[in-house]
């Protein structure tokens, strides 16, 4: 239960992405699977655009418009 718990990223917007590259970085994974939860689908949806803002979207990541 503890090493699950460990890999559960929350916070603000910089802390997750502190989190996240850190995780990249120490596994040098070229992909994360990223599983956002909220209370509420707006925060869902606020959440899935909070991320999107710092590593952008499939489109983006492949060169074309958002």
């Amino acid at each position: 239960m503890d090493a699950w718990a460990s890999r559960i990223v929350y916070g603000t917007p910089d802390r997750v992405t502190e989190s996240v590259n850190h995780v990249q970085a120490a596994t040098g994974a070229d992909e994360i699977i990223l599983v956002p939860e909220a209370h509420s689908l707006d925060a869902l949806a606020r959440s899935t655009e909070l991320i999107a803002d710092v590593y952008g979207t499939l489109d983006t990541a492949a060169g074309k418009a958002a």
